[in-house]
């Protein structure tokens, strides 16, 4: 027989149920926050939110779908709930949401790995312009802008002082605040004006003496003078106005042990053509591009290699934070402790791919000429800009391996070939 109900009980329900339809709003105001950042207006938003509140209250699994929701932070995750229960529009949009987040981390990691011209005038201008102003990854990226302008402030502080080029440097140099100009032509009118510098306090430098030795003979060549100028700077001879002697009356200066190798010379690479053809054809396939960068031309600040090669950096380095995240969830303290049947398979996968994919990206990095790459400029490369991405990386997982507690503790092999890495 079926339950009969008192007057008044359906809205007793109601009302038991009310918090739950606020939580559920709340949570969907939430989930809106972090949605593609190329929506076009408010009013789509109001459209999103009604059709997703309609469709909660059509929905009689919601309470369920919502416990699931509660249950995972991954976007990917949210779109299969959302797809299991019909509700595909919002499940599109948790996958752009993701996809956004992917761009946002690729565009935060290439800030952190290029050098200062680079980082200033691309990579730092392109997060910022993209980023959520009051997120902490934002406010640590204009604090690390600061830093670096400060810095070369210091290293330049001579040009910032000439009387005819200083101007010209400061003004430049409060430009790279903004965000409505063009940062890499701003960096490289910078470089020019330090360029232009150098060569007037060369001349200088060369008119302390006219054209004669310290002997007064005449006509003795200029720019083997300048040289000397330079190589009794860059010697250290001269240190606060004191001559010292660094040849102890020796004619030869030259180091007699060799310099050690460790690390490796940022120019170092290897000349292997087929390897890297050989690498770049496994993990292009693997390389997923953000909107900007799918937009992106070859030679250009975002992509500033070639396509196929882009991919399989970004490819690769995917798939390295795939398996160290694997491997990092496996060694979490409620799983240790439980330790599932499975753990030693689990980990010995995730394991073996990323040795395979962190041999493989050390050696893409290795063969990446540093005098190539699709961007050419004349401060850096393509290939330059990408090694240091890698490099980044490689350094990362090496500062992770080093702890005592890291993820990478059960398989000694791992430890072997970070040690073996020298960037």
């Amino acid at each position: 027989m079926a339950e009969k109900y008192q007057p008044g009980e359906y809205f007793t329900q109601f009302l038991n149920q009310l918090p739950q339809l606020v939580q559920m709003q709340q949570n969907m105001r939430l989930q809106e926050e972090r949605l593609d950042l190329q929506r076009e207006t408010a009013g789509k938003d109001a459209e999103y939110r009604t059709q997703y509140l309609q469709q909660l209250k059509d929905n009689k699994d919601s309470s369920e779908m919502n416990a699931l929701l509660d249950d995972t932070e991954d976007l990917r995750h949210k779109a299969i709930i959302y797809d299991r229960y019909d509700m595909h529009e919002l499940a599109t949009l948790a996958r752009e949401d993701y996809e956004t987040l992917q761009t946002n981390k690729s565009s935060l990691r290439n800030v952190y790995s290029s050098n200062e011209d680079d980082a200033l005038g691309s990579a730092i201008p392109n997060y910022l312009k993209t980023a959520d102003p009051n997120s902490g990854g934002y406010q640590d990226v204009v604090k690390y802008r600061d830093k670096i302008i400060d810095d070369r402030a210091t290293t330049y502080a001579e040009v910032k002082a000439d009387a005819e080029f200083g101007s010209e440097y400061t003004f430049l140099e409060k430009q790279l605040t903004r965000m409505d100009v063009d940062h890499a032509a701003i960096i490289d009118s910078m470089n020019a004006v330090v360029e232009k510098y150098n060569e007037a306090k060369l001349g200088r430098d060369k008119g302390k003496f006219g054209n004669q030795d310290i002997d007064g003979n005449q006509d003795i060549d200029i720019d083997v003078q300048a040289d000397d100028l330079l190589n009794e700077e860059f010697l250290g001879k001269k240190v606060g106005g004191d001559d010292i002697d660094i040849t102890n009356g020796d004619e030869d200066v030259t180091p007699k042990t060799p310099i050690s190798t460790t690390p490796i010379a940022e120019d170092f690479f290897i000349a292997d053509e087929e390897g890297l053809k050989g690498i770049v054809e496994t993990y292009a396939p693997k390389g997923k591009l953000g909107i900007l960068e799918k937009s992106a031309s070859e030679g250009s600040v975002i992509k500033p290699v070639s396509n196929e090669v882009f991919k399989a950096i970004e490819g690769g380095l995917g798939v390295l934070d795939k398996s160290a995240y694997s491997l990092y969830t496996l060694t979490l303290p409620a799983v240790l402790a439980s330790k599932p049947k499975d753990f030693d398979q689990r980990y010995q996968k995730s394991s073996s791919e990323f040795k395979k994919t962190l041999k493989d990206m050390y050696s893409l990095y290795l063969r990446l000429d540093p005098s190539k790459g699709a961007r050419q400029t004349t401060s850096t490369t393509g290939n330059i800009q990408m090694r240091n991405k890698i490099k980044a990386e490689l350094q990362r997982y090496k500062k992770i391996g080093a702890k005592s507690k890291s993820a990478y503790r059960f398989d000694e092999e791992i430890q072997q070939i970070l040690d073996s890495i020298r960037v």
